[in-house]
């Protein structure tokens, strides 16, 4: 993971983010939720 990924454990976790799966830290990236929106737009778009 990113440098501070052992520093942080989320909410309702008992493990910190360089512990989880990777498609667990999905739905704590800022990077994840842009394309998500990226998708919901250009799917109205086209």
């Amino acid at each position: 993971g990113f440098g501070y990924d052992p520093l942080f454990i989320p909410k309702n976790f008992s493990k910190t983010l360089g512990e989880l799966d990777f498609e667990v830290k999905q739905k704590f990236s800022h990077r994840s939720k842009a394309l998500d929106l990226a998708k919901k737009v250009l799917d109205v778009i086209l």
